[in-house]
C-alpha cells in the first residue's frame, strides 16, 4: 500500500510539472523559433532548444565538379561604340565546402563554408570565384537569458538568380546579391548580436544590433555600409500560435555618393502552426524613411550657356512613409515540401538603384518520392523602387529547376537549369542598355563522405 501511495504521489507531481521540461541534467537554450518558443515569427531566428547531452562535433566536407553554360555575362566593359559587352560561354565549375556543428553544455556553434571557381576557357578574363562563410554561436547565460551571434562574410563575382548562397544577412539589413546587374567582384561582411530574455515559457523579449559592409570593386557602382538596432517582444498564445511586435532602426552610408538613409520600422507579427509539419507567419507594419542624396537636374538655357554645361547637381532631402510586410508559409508532406515567402521592406540597393522599397517573392517545391532521386523547382520575383538617386527602378523574375540522383554512398549526380530576366529603369522608363535575359545550365558530380543535417543560418 505504501508503494502504491508513493507511486500515485510521484505521478501527481510529474503531471503538475510542465510537460515540456527537460530532464534535470539537460539545460535548455530557449532560442526564438524553437519548439519551446512556439511557431517562428518573421523577426526571429534560431535553431530550437539545445540540450547538454548533445556534446558532438560533426563536420561534413564536400567537393564537386560540373560543366556549365552561361548566357548574358556582362562585366563593366564597353566596346568601341560604348555598348556594354555581353558574352555567352561554356566552362567548368569546381565546388567545395564544409558544414559542421558543435554542441556544448550550454552553447552551440555552427559553421558553414561554401565556395566555387568557374573557368571559361574561351573568355579567361571572366573566370570567377565565389566564397561564403557563416558562423553562428548561441550561449545560454542562464535558464532565461540567451545570447545569439550571427556572422557572415563573402566574396562573389556573379550571383545569378540568387543561386549562390542567398542573402548575406536577413531582415532589414539584407545586403543580398541576388539583384546584381554586372559580373564584378563584391566583398561583404555581416554581423548581428542578440540577447533573448525568456521571462516565462510564454513571454519573452529580444534586443540586438548589427551592421554590414558591401564593397564593389568597380568605381562605377556605389558601395554601402549599414548599422541597425532591433527590439521585439513575443507571447505564446497557445502551443500553435505566437503573437509579437518588433521595432527596427537602421542607417545606410553610401560611398562615392553624398548623403545616406535612416529608417524606422514597426510591425505586428503573428505565427501559427496548424500541424507539426506546417507553419504560416505574417508581419504587418510601416516604415518612416529619411534620405539625403544628390541628383542631376537640367539647367535653365541661359544658365547652361553661362556655365557651359546643360546639367547641374542638386542636393535632395526626402521623407517617405511606406507600408511593409513579411509573409512565410511552409508545408511538409511525406514526399513533398512546399514553401512560399514574400516581403516588402527597405533595402540598401544593388549599386545602381540605391535606397529603395524592395518587394520580393519566392515559391518552391521539393519532391523526394522516388528512391535516390530529388527534384526541386522554384520561382522568384524581385522589384526595387528607388527612393534616392537618378536610377529609380529594378525588376527581375526567374526560376530554377534542379535534380539530384544518388549514385553511391556519398556520390551523387546533380543538374540544374535556371533563367533570369531583369531590367533597370530610370524614373520609370525601361533602359534597354541594362535589361537582358540570362540562362544557366549545369550538370556534374558531387561527393561528400556523409550526409549530416546541420541547420543553416
Amino acid at each position: 500500500m505504501r508503494i502504491i501511495l508513493l507511486a500515485v504521489l510521484v505521478s501527481a507531481l510529474a503531471l503538475a510539472q510542465d510537460p515540456g521540461s527537460p530532464a534535470p541534467d539537460e539545460i535548455p537554450i530557449y532560442l526564438p523559433g524553437g519548439d519551446e518558443a512556439g511557431p517562428t515569427l518573421p523577426s526571429q531566428r534560431g535553431f530550437g532548444p539545445i540540450y547538454s547531452q548533445n556534446r558532438l562535433m560533426r563536420l561534413s566536407p564536400y567537393i564537386g565538379v560540373s560543366g556549365i553554360y552561361d548566357t548574358g555575362l556582362s562585366p563593366i566593359i564597353t566596346d568601341t561604340e560604348g555598348n556594354l559587352l555581353r558574352r555567352d560561354a561554356y566552362g567548368m565549375r569546381f565546388n567545395f565546402g564544409v558544414v559542421g556543428s558543435r554542441a556544448y553544455r550550454r552553447s552551440m556553434l555552427n559553421l558553414a563554408y561554401n565556395g566555387n571557381v568557374t573557368h571559361y576557357p574561351n573568355i579567361p578574363f571572366l573566370t570567377m570565384s565565389n566564397h561564403r562563410m557563416n558562423v553562428g554561436f548561441n550561449h545560454s547565460i542562464s535558464r532565461k537569458l540567451t545570447f545569439q551571434s550571427t556572422n557572415a562574410g563573402m566574396i562573389t563575382n556573379n550571383a545569378f538568380n540568387g543561386a549562390f548562397g542567398g542573402p548575406l544577412g536577413s531582415g532589414l539589413l539584407d545586403g543580398s546579391t541576388d539583384s546584381e546587374v554586372f559580373n564584378t567582384p563584391i566583398f561583404g561582411v555581416f554581423t548581428q548580436q542578440q540577447i533573448t530574455y525568456q521571462k516565462t515559457v510564454r513571454f519573452g523579449v529580444n534586443l540586438g544590433g548589427g551592421g554590414f559592409s558591401q564593397r564593389r570593386r568597380s568605381g562605377a557602382l556605389v558601395s554601402v555600409n549599414g548599422v541597425s538596432a532591433l527590439g521585439s517582444a513575443f507571447y505564446r498564445l497557445s502551443a500553435k500560435t505566437t503573437l509579437g511586435g518588433s521595432y527596427n532602426f537602421g542607417q545606410f552610408f553610401f560611398s562615392n555618393s553624398y548623403g545616406g538613409t535612416n529608417f524606422h520600422t514597426a510591425s505586428v507579427e503573428l505565427a501559427h502552426r496548424p500541424t507539426k509539419r506546417s507553419q504560416v507567419s505574417l508581419a504587418l507594419g510601416g516604415t518612416r524613411i529619411e534620405s539625403q542624396s544628390l541628383r542631376r537636374v537640367p539647367l535653365d538655357p541661359l544658365l547652361a550657356s553661362l556655365l557651359g554645361r546643360p546639367f547641374g547637381i542638386e542636393a535632395v532631402y526626402r521623407k517617405n512613409y511606406l507600408p511593409s510586410f513579411q509573409f512565410g508559409a511552409s508545408q511538409a508532406l511525406r514526399y513533398w515540401t512546399f514553401s512560399a515567402n514574400a516581403s516588402r521592406m527597405v533595402n540598401p540597393g544593388n549599386g545602381l538603384v540605391l535606397t529603395n522599397q524592395r518587394t520580393s517573392a519566392v515559391a518552391g517545391v521539393t519532391f523526394s518520392g522516388i528512391r535516390r532521386f530529388t527534384l526541386n523547382v522554384n520561382a522568384n520575383y524581385n522589384e526595387m523602387q528607388g527612393l534616392v538617386g537618378n536610377v529609380r527602378k529594378f525588376r527581375s523574375y526567374g526560376s530554377n529547376v534542379g535534380a539530384t540522383y544518388s549514385l553511391a554512398r556519398g556520390l551523387s549526380w546533380t543538374s540544374s537549369f535556371g533563367a533570369r530576366k531583369f531590367d533597370v529603369g530610370d524614373l520609370g522608363v525601361s533602359n534597354p542598355l541594362f535589361g537582358r535575359t540570362q540562362y544557366r545550365v549545369m550538370t556534374g558530380l558531387r561527393w561528400s563522405p556523409s550526409d549530416i543535417p546541420v541547420p543553416f543560418f
